[in-house]
């Protein structure tokens, strides 16, 4: 990717569009990073929301999601 988008997650802001993490960035980095974020979602890092078709697309942590990041933790 062109550059990496800090993004915090956190549970007071739980809410992100996948527009702006891929502002600047070329069809084949988002077409990458969506892939990316389907295979978050089939792990249950994160979910994705959309209202309708074409419309924007959302991002927030699914149910592993604060589990993965605590093992992370754990680790170090």
């Amino acid at each position: 990717m062109k550059q990496m988008v800090p993004v915090n997650l956190s549970k007071t802001s739980l809410e992100i569009e996948l527009a702006d993490l891929c502002s600047g960035n070329t069809r084949m980095q988002v077409a990458r990073t969506f892939h990316c974020f389907l295979v978050l979602q089939k792990e249950g890092a994160v979910s994705l929301h959309q209202s309708e078709p074409y419309q924007d697309i959302f991002v927030t942590p699914g149910p592993a999601f604060f589990l993965l990041e605590n093992a992370k933790t754990d680790d170090v």
